[in-house]
């Protein structure tokens, strides 16, 4: 690791001005993946603020939503029982995500802000366009190892699934994502938030330069009820989605008043599927239904030559996940 000079906001402006005022400044909370990947040297910061002082550790109710400090750490979101009784999908994504030892330090706002766990982006003898700018990832040509790469999203920039499981879960959920910038602050929903990686950007967020994260907002105003998280993967635990999937449904005698419909493995930004929602709703939860609206989901897929299971794995995932739900309504987690 090179060497880095380190200081310690007290406030939101402190934390911007010290980071404006220094180049390749980074903002650490948890660390838990920004010091990996400066141990690897992927990320080389001059300037390192520590942010983990400010006071964006609330979990609280405000008017109609659930809002939750960009650092409280992950277990006391997973566990707090405003949580648990009103967005049980966060609970439910969340505790299928890394190990309990990483859920303590990491944060809210860092685990939407991840970065890939692609072999190529920490090979720094490899091209990966999520590190250069125009450069070509290698899965994307005939002999490259395409089997984990995402199915929605892609492009000859970076073809790796975004590797939140948190993310999905609280896109499902229409959730928000509260910042704080030099001069003001800004709500976005959590599906813009992201964009896809691109060659003339290596991020795939619309953060701007300097900007915090200082909150998510999970409306209760789609009134869901049932909530279902299922992550399939190649072990059981301390690996990221070869596919995930988040339902949630508001259902009152059994019909779909309202869905909230997101998948992890499958996009190289956590993928929502609307197309999906909008067909489910005013129908009955029935399993007929639910394989319709999966077969609507996986429209528009593409794939290279090793990972054509994750289309028919993906519509699966997705009617197993709703009926799951279905059958969890809210307090029975």
């Amino acid at each position: 690791m090179k060497h880095f000079n380190y200081t310690v906001a007290n406030s939101t402006k402190d934390a911007i001005k010290e980071k404006s005022n220094h180049k390749n400044a980074y903002y650490i909370a948890g660390g838990s993946n920004l010091v990996d990947m400066m141990k690897v040297g992927i990320q080389r910061p001059d300037y390192l603020v520590d942010i983990m002082s400010i006071p964006f550790k609330e979990i609280k109710k405000e008017g109609n939503s659930i809002r939750l400090g960009a650092l409280v750490s992950n277990t006391a979101a997973a566990e707090a029982a405003l949580v648990l009784q009103n967005a049980p999908l966060v609970t439910q994504s969340i505790t299928k995500g890394a190990t309990q030892q990483i859920r303590n330090m990491a944060t809210i706002g860092g685990n939407l802000m991840q970065e890939p766990r692609c072999p190529h982006f920490y090979d720094l003898s490899s091209a990966c366009g999520r590190r250069t700018q125009n450069a070509v990832c290698p899965t994307t040509t005939e002999k490259g190892d395409n089997r984990s790469n995402a199915i929605f999203g892609i492009n000859n920039s970076c073809n790796i699934p975004h590797p939140s499981d948190m993310a999905v879960g609280m896109l499902a959920l229409r959730s928000n994502v509260i910042l704080q910038g030099k001069k003001e602050a800004r709500k976005m929903p959590l599906g813009e938030f992201y964009h896809i990686p691109s060659n003339e950007s290596t991020k795939i967020t619309y953060l701007k330069e300097g900007e915090l994260i200082t909150a998510v907002e999970i409306p209760l105003e789609p009134g869901f009820t049932h909530s279902a998280y299922l992550k399939v993967r190649d072990r059981k635990s301390y690996a990221f989605a070869l596919i995930s999937g988040a339902v949630a449904f508001n259902l009152k005698d059994n019909l779909i008043n309202e869905s909230g419909i997101a998948a992890g493995g499958v996009g190289t930004i956590p993928w929502r599927f609307k197309n999906a929602e909008q067909f489910l709703k005013g129908k009955m939860a029935t399993v007929e239904n639910f394989k319709k609206a999966a077969a609507i989901a996986i429209q528009g897929a593409k794939t290279g030559k090793h990972n054509k299971f994750k289309v028919r794995l993906l519509e699966r995932i997705l009617v197993r996940t709703m009926i799951m739900a279905k059958n969890t309504p809210y307090g029975t987690n």
